[in-house]
Parts: structure tokens; C-alpha cells; sequence
């Protein structure tokens, strides 16, 4: 007797059907390679592989399936078996190239807590690194391109036209990019960062009968001055981020090292321009606005040695402790050295002998003297940098962090 068969496609069965039938239906092109037949209803086969391409004029009847499957399930199809094949290499080849993709970009950028545009431990160009054999002035050198003299203050324009130029005090910073980002203390700019909601604007306006606009200006020396702009200063520490408008020759390194951890070095470095004459101790201040004569440009507050950037040694005094002091700020970590600063050496570097930066010269402790005061000698205080990197690394890029020498 005749089989009778049964064709399904897509969840939908058609039959009984006798064998010429079904070829007949496939020379007319009503069955393609993805119906699949059956004689039972139960065990299903693509219809290519149960009715091969005739090779001839005959049409023998297909032998029945040799594999059944469990009775209730049918058994997978070849074309749901092929479906599933591509979307697994879909899905495979995918994740490969995610993968691929993850690697080159952490090889650009470093993995996540390596060192930010090292690679292999190599230094990388244009970042400050000193070997014990380098000679003084090639240090001395290579410090006055990279640390700064920070000036935030005025530019007033008079009823006139005519200007002049005015700072509110001065401070130190130096170079961590090559992009000109600077780091300083956040109480160097803090004048100049509520300047424009302040009452001092108002008042210098009115006296003048003309406009008042903040300024931040960075010297590399006396000739070489530019502006910046403040572009971050943080709510927790004593720290400012500075863009400069021209590039950095030179920048620093940073210590990572964990701040309980760093060594009692011998041999650290304050570097900056600490203030050397009461006129560059002068402030403006709300209560006396002081105007500078027309034309007169920042330079004029200062005396030529002014510009001079200092190198103070010294050696760690003691392991990192934590103060608060300044109750605007949180408590924070701070290393005590003898290298010697001064007001005006604030926002500047406490380096090691290898130029790698400690901290930022911070504070000093100060004893009043009849009617001054007088910074007294081995305590200084620098702002450790661990506890800073977060809010550095997102605001500066590729900034370089290396362990401290031991």
C-alpha cells in the first residue's frame, strides 16, 4: 500500500498526500526547502533530504526516516538546525570583535589603574624625569619651563577706552600636561573665581566709570606670559585645575603611591615663587580698591627678581596625617617637610629627586613676631595627591602617575 504524507510549514500541515503529489507540488514550485514531511506526524524531515533531486525520469518512493524522535517532540529540523548555527557565530563573531575593540582601546589609555599614557613602564615624552647623574642646571632648567607664576586678577577698561591691568595676589602651579592643564591651590583662584558675583567688581566699576573683567594670567618667566582659564576647582580639597592657552614644553609626573607609604626621602625639592618684598604681598580688597595707572600692564606689581622661580631643599619630615584646616574644606592628607616655602610658593611642587611630584606646597606654620609674621622653619605642609586622582584624571587628560622613588 501507498504511504501517505504530510507536509507542514510553519506550524500549519497539509495531507494525506501520495508521493506523486508531493513531487508534483514541488514541480510547481508549492513546496520549497523549508517544508518539512512526515508519515506518522510525529517524526519530520526537510523535504530535500526525504525527496532528493530526481537524477533520472524515475520517482522512487523515499525510504522512511531512520531517526524518530522521542514520541510528543518532534525531532529539529536541518534548517532550524542551520538558523541556529548562524545566530551562534553571529553572537561569537560579535563578542570577538567587542573584544578586539576593548584591547586596542586599553592599550591606548591603559588598563583601568595602570598609569595613564605609559606604556611598559616607559616614560613618556616631554615628562619630567631626572636621573641621580642629571646636572643641576639641566634641572634648574627644565623646572623653569614647567613650573609657574600664577596671577589671578583685573583688566579694567576705562570710560576712555584706555585699560590697565590689576592682580589680587599670586601663587605657584605647575604643568601636568602637555596641553597646558596646570594644578594649583584652590585659595590661589578662589578671588578670582567669585569675582564676577562680588561686590569688589562692582565697586572698582563705579571708581573707574568703566567695565571690570577677571583675568588669570601664568608666567614661565617675565616674556613669557599667557592667560588661562580656571577649569576646575574642587568643593572637598585645596586644589584648582588650570588650562593655559599655550602648550607645556614640559610636565610632571604624579606620585601614586599610596600616601601612608611614601618614604622619609632626604631629598625633596619645594619649587615656586615665594613673595620677596611687601609690594608683592599687596591685595586688592573691597575696602580699598586700589587702580593701577592707565596702560600699566600685570608685570608692573612686580620686581624683576619676582619672576625668578626658587628651588628650596629638604627632606620629609614625617609620614603622611590628616588635618582639616580650613573648615570650608574636608579633612585631607598632608606630608611635613623642611624644604622651605613661603607665601606664594602655594599651588607649587614638592618634588623628589627623580621629578616625580610629592604634593602641592600647600600651608606653612607662621608665628607672629611683633608686627609680623614669621613662617617657621620645617613646617611645611604639602597636599598629598592619592586622594586627589579622581577629580584629577577627570578633568585633565592623559595625566602620568608613577610610584614615588624609595
Amino acid at each position: 500500500m501507498a504511504r501517505s504524507w504530510y507536509v507542514r510549514d510553519r506550524g500549519r500541515e497539509m495531507g494525506p498526500l501520495s508521493v506523486e503529489q508531493l513531487l508534483d507540488m514541488r514541480d510547481r514550485g508549492q513546496i520549497q526547502s523549508y517544508h518539512e514531511v512526515s508519515t506518522d506526524r510525529r517524526t519530520w524531515r526537510a523535504f530535500d533530504l526525504a525527496f532528493p533531486a530526481d537524477k533520472g525520469s524515475s520517482r522512487p518512493e523515499p525510504a522512511p526516516p531512520n531517526v524518530r524522535a522521542p514520541r510528543g517532540r518532534p525531532a529539529p529540523s536541518p534548517r532550524g538546525n542551520r538558523t541556529f548555527a548562524i545566530v551562534i557565530g553571529s553572537v561569537v563573531a560579535v563578542i570577538l570583535v567587542c573584544g578586539i575593540a576593548v584591547g586596542i582601546f586599553l592599550i591606548a589609555r591603559g588598563k583601568p589603574g595602570s598609569d595613564s599614557g605609559t606604556t611598559d613602564g616607559a616614560t613618556p615624552e616631554g615628562v619630567v624625569s631626572f636621573a641621580s647623574t642629571t646636572p643641576t642646571r639641566e634641572r634648574d632648567l627644565v623646572l623653569a619651563d614647567t613650573v609657574a607664576l600664577v596671577v589671578p586678577g583685573v583688566r579694567l577698561t576705562f570710560h576712555d577706552g584706555s585699560w590697565a591691568e590689576e592682580r589680587f595676589g599670586h601663587g605657584s602651579g605647575y604643568a601636568v600636561s602637555p596641553n597646558g592643564h596646570i594644578i594649583t591651590n584652590r585659595h590661589v583662584v578662589e578671588e578670582l573665581v567669585n569675582f564676577n558675583n562680588s561686590e569688589l567688581k562692582q565697586t572698582l566699576g563705579k571708581k573707574i566709570g568703566g567695565s571690570v573683567e577677571g583675568k588669570m594670567w601664568v608666567f614661565f618667566g617675565r616674556e613669557d606670559k599667557c592667560e588661562a582659564e580656571v577649569l576646575y576647582v574642587s568643593d572637598d580639597y585645596d586644589l584648582a585645575i588650570l588650562k593655559a592657552s599655550r602648550k607645556s614644553k614640559r610636565h610632571f609626573a604624579l606620585s601614586k603611591t599610596e600616601d601612608s607609604r611614601i618614604p622619609m626621602l632626604d631629598s625633596v625639592s619645594s619649587i615656586g615663587f615665594p613673595s620677596t618684598d611687601q609690594k608683592a604681598m599687596e591685595i586688592l580688597n573691597p575696602n580699598k580698591p586700589s587702580t593701577s595707572a592707565k596702560g600699566a600692564r600685570i608685570q608692573h606689581g612686580f620686581q624683576d627678581p619676582d619672576f625668578n622661580i626658587t628651588k628650596e631643599n629638604g627632606g620629609i619630615k614625617k609620614n603622611s596625617f590628616r588635618a582639616k584646616p580650613d573648615a570650608k574644606m574636608r579633612e585631607a592628607n598632608y606630608l611635613v617637610h623642611t624644604a622651605r616655602i613661603a607665601t606664594g610658593n602655594s599651588g607649587g611642587p614638592l618634588i623628589a629627586r627623580d621629578g616625580t611630584v610629592l604634593g602641592i606646597n600647600t600651608l606653612g606654620i607662621s608665628v607672629q613676631m611683633g608686627k609680623e609674621r614669621v613662617i617657621q622653619e620645617g613646617q611645611n605642609y604639602a597636599l598629598t595627591l592619592p586622594q586627589l586622582r579622581k577629580e584629577i584624571d577627570q578633568h585633565v587628560p592623559g595625566i602620568v602617575w608613577r610610584d614615588a622613588p624609595e
